[in-house]
């Protein structure tokens, strides 16, 4: 085991509970968590999932010039530009 510090994940039931190292867990994608949240925890996800609006803007726009979409072989196949900057309306 490389993360002997991390706790461990409760797979079984609240009557016989069995604990795995988080290491040797996968999250199958788009698996649902159907039980309801703590409020600690709907409280983390809204701070990560939650931006200001124009700090958004920026992590987008970071994001499309970063990934220089203009300078890939699809763009140019059909002449297509991308703008870094987002469009005004």
């Amino acid at each position: 085991m490389h993360y002997d510090f991390l706790p461990c994940l409760q797979v079984g039931s609240d009557q016989r509970p069995n604990y795995l190292p988080m290491e040797v867990c996968k999250i199958v994608a788009e698996q649902k968590y159907r039980k309801k949240l703590e409020g600690q925890q709907v409280s983390k996800l809204m701070d990560s999932t939650c931006q200001r609006p124009s700090l958004r803007e920026d992590n987008i726009c970071q994001i499309v010039e970063q990934n220089d979409y203009n300078k890939t072989e699809r763009a140019s196949e059909f002449g297509m530009e991308v703008d870094y900057r987002p469009t005004s309306v």
